[in-house]
C-alpha cells in the first residue's frame, strides 16, 4: 500500500468535482501524491482504479440528493468489503445531509461537510488532533504559529501607536503615525468618493445646520456615506 498516495473522485451521477480537486491540491502541498479520477465515476471504475493504484487513502465526493447518496454509499461499502478494499482509509466530502448519510454507512474514517476550513483539512492530513474546542486560540509563539499555518504563509499586520490616547477630530489635529483601527472606521464612515478626491464630512457647529464638505486629496474612493451633497458619477 502506498502511504502517501490519495485517489479522489466524485462518484455516481455527481459531477461536482471541485471539492475533491481542492482537497487533492491541499494534499499535494503537504507532500502527498494524488490521482483525480474526475466526475461521475462509477463504483466499479472507482474500485478497479483503487485496486490497481493501491493508495492508502481514497477520497470520494457526492453533493446531490441525500436519498440517492445513502443508497450509493451503502452499495460502495458493500462492494468495497466484497472486493477487499475496505481496509483502506476512506474519506467523504459533501453537503451536510450527504455527510450524515456517509457517517451512518460506517465505511469512512473522516467526513468533511461543506464549509470545513482548510486548516481543519490540513490538520487531518498531517495527522494532528482536530477536535479542539471551537474558538480556541491558535499557537502563541512565532515558530509554532508558522508550523500551524503551513503550507500557507503567516502574514503579520502591524500598525504603530505612539500613544494610547484615542485620536481626535478633525484630521488636522492628528500627528503622523497616530492612526488606529477606530480612526480608519471613522474615516470610512465620513468619506464619499468625488472624482479623484475624497469629501470629508465635517460635523456642523451650528445646531440644526447640515454638515459641510471639504475636499482633501485622496487616491482611494472610500465608503458611501451621505452628507447632503450629490456628486456626478465617475466616467468609465
Amino acid at each position: 500500500m502506498k502511504e502517501k498516495l490519495i485517489v479522489g473522485a466524485a462518484i455516481g451521477d455527481c459531477v461536482h468535482v471541485a471539492g475533491v480537486v481542492n482537497f487533492l491540491d491541499l494534499a499535494e502541498q503537504l507532500g502527498y501524491e494524488t490521482v483525480c479520477l474526475g466526475p461521475a465515476v462509477s463504483l466499479e471504475a472507482l474500485l478497479d482504479r483503487v485496486a490497481a493504484l493501491d493508495p492508502a487513502l481514497v477520497a470520494v465526493g457526492y453533493r446531490l440528493t441525500p436519498e440517492n447518496c445513502r443508497s450509493l454509499l451503502g452499495e460502495l461499502a458493500a462492494q468495497a468489503d466484497v472486493r477487499g478494499q475496505s481496509h483502506r482509509t476512506w474519506l467523504f466530502g459533501g453537503t451536510e445531509p450527504c455527510v450524515a448519510a456517509a457517517r451512518a454507512v460506517g465505511l469512512f474514517e473522516r467526513t468533511f461537510a461543506s464549509g470545513t476550513s482548510k486548516q481543519a483539512v490540513v490538520a487531518y492530513l498531517r495527522g494532528e488532533q482536530t477536535d479542539a474546542t471551537p474558538g480556541a486560540p491558535p499557537p502563541q509563539t512565532l515558530m509554532e504559529r508558522i508550523r500551524w499555518k503551513a503550507p500557507y504563509p503567516l502574514l503579520r499586520h502591524h500598525f504603530g501607536r505612539p500613544t494610547v490616547e484615542e485620536p481626535t477630530w478633525p484630521p488636522s489635529t492628528l500627528t503622523p503615525g497616530s492612526g488606529t483601527i477606530r480612526w480608519c472606521a471613522v474615516t470610512a464612515a465620513r468619506a464619499i468618493p468625488r472624482r479623484g478626491r475624497t469629501c470629508w464630512r465635517e460635523p456642523s457647529t451650528t445646531p440644526g445646520a447640515p454638515s459641510r464638505c471639504s475636499g482633501t486629496p485622496s487616491s482611494t474612493a472610500v465608503a458611501s456615506a451621505r452628507c447632503g451633497r450629490r456628486f456626478p458619477k465617475r466616467k468609465p
